[in-house]
């Protein structure tokens, strides 16, 4: 069996399959409604133009089935596994959400316990009312200065886990939104040395695996499972995201789960962008984010010279809980020149 490692990243399997419907010129008797862009709106199609519609398709022969990938999805996830370090990835159609929800699904059932930090996406606790699962809660540290939560430190997770020894899943957020890193190995090893799954809501760090300077990826730190947001930070569209499997995990558990959660329309357009934006990354991930973190530093460094503004670095990291920082989040304090979060949210819209 070819290793996903020796997969050719130069391939784009959903958009070959898409280009090759398209060269076929079918007559379209199948979904969507507006037929390749013929029916649509006049005004929509101005606005868009025809190649959206005619890549909105559905599975018919030669594009496969997302719930049962074999041909060109099935392709795409297998170099998406390949790029990002995973045994088994799944593409995810309606965002991290759906990854998270058919983690908790199928990983912890009505009256296990699950450990959690506090500062959470409500994606989380719909999980948990799902599956019925107990919640053990764990407070993160706080940055009373900014105003946010950073993580929680290995010390206190090990000391909730032995409090509560009858735990099925500890549950990890890293990074958060503002780019705060808080997981390493040895949490993870300290997890399973407690028979612990161990799952990772890494939706703000799909980019971690594809340059050295950014923090640990969670694949990289052996976590169980770990779902990612590509639309977040990577170009994919917006609702696109993947769920990622390490070994040692039933990937039938995960699959059954998410055939539950996914619709049965999963949209090409959606896919298409997931298998174009891992081609990107793959290929030019390490030197599109160089770019990025030359951009990062030069902004950081002319916010430090406005008066009364700070733009956190590196310095986050001596804080409890904090392991490591996405140097390509702004965090920026101006309370000193008088403005809190939404005043200068509302002035940098201007």
């Amino acid at each position: 069996m070819q290793s996903l490692l020796e997969l050719d990243q130069a391939e784009i399997p959903i958009m070959g399959a898409v280009l090759r419907y398209l060269a076929e010129d079918p007559v379209r008797m199948h979904m969507p409604g507006h037929k390749g862009g013929r029916g649509v709106a006049q005004v929509l199609l101005d606005f868009l133009g025809e190649a959206p519609f005619q890549a909105d398709l559905t599975e018919v022969p030669g594009l496969d089935d997302l719930h049962q990938a074999r041909g060109p999805i099935g392709q795409a996830q297998k170099l998406a596994a390949g790029a990002f370090g995973a045994e088994q990835t799944f593409f995810l159609v309606n965002g991290a959400s759906t990854g998270i929800h058919g983690a908790l699904l199928a990983l912890a059932g009505p009256g296990d316990r699950v450990f959690l930090p506090r500062h959470l996406h409500r994606s989380v606790f719909a999980g948990l009312v799902m599956a019925g699962a107990e919640p053990v809660y764990v407070l993160p540290s706080y940055h009373r200065e900014l105003g946010m939560p950073l993580g929680v430190s290995r010390e206190d997770w090990v000391a909730c886990w032995d409090r509560h020894p009858q735990g099925k899943v500890a549950f990890f957020v890293s990074p958060t939104y503002e780019g705060v890193a808080a997981l390493d190995r040895r949490m993870i090893q300290s997890a399973r040395a407690r028979g612990l799954i161990t799952v990772v809501d890494e939706a703000h760090g799909p980019h971690f695996p594809f340059h050295p300077r950014l923090p640990s990826p969670a694949l990289s730190c052996g976590a169980d499972v770990v779902v990612h947001g590509s639309h977040k930070l990577l170009s994919a569209f917006t609702q696109a995201g993947m769920l990622h499997l390490n070994r040692g995990l039933d990937p039938e558990r995960i699959s059954s789960a998410l055939r539950l959660l996914q619709t049965t329309s999963p949209s090409y357009l959606l896919l298409l962008s997931l298998d174009a934006a891992r081609y990107q990354m793959a290929r030019q991930g390490e030197k599109l984010l160089d770019e990025l973190l030359e951009i990062a530093s030069w902004a950081r460094r002319e916010i430090n010279r406005i008066k009364g503004f700070r733009c956190w670095g590196r310095e986050l990291v001596n804080y409890e809980g904090v392991t490591g920082l996405d140097p390509t989040k702004l965090v920026i304090d101006g309370l000193e020149a008088g403005f809190d979060g939404f005043q200068l949210a509302r002035s940098l819209r201007k």
